[in-house]
């Protein structure tokens, strides 16, 4: 099944892709949090205090969907290139807009439901009545 959040292109070593999900943004908080010894807010963290080592854990988070073995060593002493910087910054920004979009509606049928709908707008069985009290 495709992923659902998009994947971010970036080239490291060779070229990857970043995905940040819902698993990979509460791990980069608890590590982040490990990291500082702190409660740590991935929002705190992308809008006013992005640091070297912060980047390091969400860019190894959003890389652990492609490589399960990457260690947050191998991201810091062997990917993050320093003269690559600005395009991991980039690269990690837009995984995150990417990862925290709102949902767009399908266009094409202009908020109307159609066949396709997984459920219908209203139930074609009768009613139960109420529900029993559980003991």
């Amino acid at each position: 099944m495709p992923s659902i959040v998009p994947l971010i292109p970036i080239t490291l070593d060779r070229r990857r892709v970043l995905r940040l999900n819902n698993a990979a943004i509460f791990q980069a908080e608890i590590e982040l949090s490990k990291l500082w010894g702190k409660r740590s807010s991935l929002f705190n963290v992308l809008a006013n205090d992005l640091g070297l080592n912060d980047l390091s854990v969400i860019l190894w988070q959003a890389l652990l969907y492609e490589d399960h073995r990457l260690t947050l060593e191998d991201v810091q002493n062997e990917l993050m290139d320093m003269a690559k910087l600005p395009d991991i910054i980039e690269a990690v920004l837009s995984a995150w807009n990417a990862a925290t979009a709102p949902a767009v509606p399908d266009s094409s049928t202009n908020g109307e439901v159609t066949e396709t709908d997984p459920l219908p707008s209203r139930s074609s069985g009768t009613p139960s009545g109420l529900t029993p009290v559980l003991s």
